[in-house]
């Protein structure tokens, strides 16, 4: 007996993306993003082939120790502003944004890790899992 079985265009795109991705390489902040994507539209996966996480303009790249860094050209208080002061205030407010964020993720979500965000003193915005 043959079933007929009704598939949404929705259904069948997240089909195929589960084959193509099958063989890859699955980050953990795949579904994270994902869940946070649902939280704030600031967050975007930009491109699956390079790994690029977005969020509000920012790019961050996975690390070797599944962290996810800022990408080194957005650093630069000096690419954000003319004035460095200006541009220091800039990454702070993406900082405290995204602190706010995942502090909110972490009081809603019953995951037994936590999301963290750390900027150090070379501007580079870390968020880690933990």
């Amino acid at each position: 007996m043959k079933k007929i079985v009704r598939l949404t265009e929705s259904d069948l795109t997240n089909i195929v993306k589960k084959i193509l991705n099958e063989g890859s390489k699955s980050s953990p902040w795949d579904e994270i993003w994902y869940r946070l994507r649902k939280m704030s539209s600031g967050f975007d996966r930009l491109d699956d082939k390079y790994d690029i996480y977005t969020f509000g303009g920012l790019d961050f790249i996975p690390s070797e120790d599944d962290t996810l860094e800022l990408i080194p050209e957005y650093r630069n208080p000096k690419n954000w502003r003319d004035d460095y002061e200006d541009g220091v205030k800039v990454l702070e407010k993406y900082e405290k944004k995204l602190k706010d964020i995942f502090d909110e993720f972490n009081e809603e979500s019953n995951l037994p890790f936590r999301l963290h965000v750390i900027m150090n003193s070379k501007f580079n915005i870390i968020l880690s899992i933990k």
